[in-house]
């Protein structure tokens, strides 16, 4: 019970390392606010969560407009008090050669990978330094990609993702430095190839080949496996952690 007490917001929680991390917060004794743009799928992950036990409110909308990340920070304090963790988790992946791309891809990638968290970090960090007591925590997931290029056919055309992913990375260190005032903690998880739907219709089976090629421990990772470090990060056993990633991806960024 590591977030006893504690509120926690969760954005692209409609499935894969959201989901997981929303159920794995609960599991931790927080009440959830869970967020994203599709109400059908969150409304599957709230049964989930109380079928559990669980507390757990829907907060429906997009990371990348303001309004909308205002509402899931006063949804959190309507339904729960207060807001004392948020995982900025909403994130979209295009592959896309240059030769191909369009101000449509581009906008897309901007919108929802960088632009969602200037919004996120503007309320977050306010309400948390009203209600957390010193002790918010914000995770911000970004990439593998965010820290080095790959020249793997599987992964062609990712320049503009993984930029996307790079931005985030500096965003989230320097939230870590606005934040340390208000005593919010501010880090990120950086993972590799993760079994989610981000990947679109990509068969199972060239998701494990292409990490059989790119990490040193060669297989796909789990969601929950995700999740169990953002759990790490946001409670008080990291109470000395901010502007720091951690590099989830089997080995990723330091295979030859």
């Amino acid at each position: 019970m590591k977030l006893e007490g504690c509120v926690a917001l969760v954005t692209g929680a409609s499935g894969g390392i959201g989901k997981s991390t929303a159920i794995a917060f609960a599991k931790e004794g927080a009440k959830v606010v869970i967020a994203a743009r599709r109400e059908d799928k969150l409304k599957e992950v709230a049964d989930e969560i109380k079928a559990a036990g669980g507390d757990v409110a829907l907060a429906v909308g997009d990371a990348s407009k303001e309004a909308d990340c205002k509402k899931m920070v006063d949804t959190a304090i309507e339904k729960f008090g207060g807001l004392h963790v948020a995982f900025n988790n909403a994130g979209v992946f295009r592959a896309v050669p240059f030769a191909d791309i369009t101000e449509d891809t581009i906008d897309d990638l901007l919108n929802i990978n960088v632009k969602s968290l200037a919004w996120c970090f503007k309320y977050q960090i306010p309400a948390m330094k009203n209600t957390a007591g010193g002790k918010g925590s914000i995770i911000v997931n970004t990439s593998s990609t965010a820290l080095r290029t790959t020249a793997l056919p599987g992964m062609a055309g990712g320049g503009m993702y993984s930029a996307s992913k790079a931005a985030a990375e500096m965003l989230m260190k320097y939230a870590a430095i606005e934040g340390a005032a208000s005593g919010v903690r501010v880090n990120s998880v950086s993972p590799g190839h993760v079994e989610t739907p981000i990947y679109g219709e990509m068969p199972r089976e060239t998701l494990v080949a292409v990490t059989g090629t790119t990490q040193l421990i060669a297989r796909p990772i789990k969601p929950e496996e995700i999740a169990n470090v953002v759990i790490f990060l946001a409670s008080e056993d990291a109470a000395m952690v901010t502007g720091s990633t951690y590099t989830m991806d089997g080995g990723w960024a330091i295979k030859a």
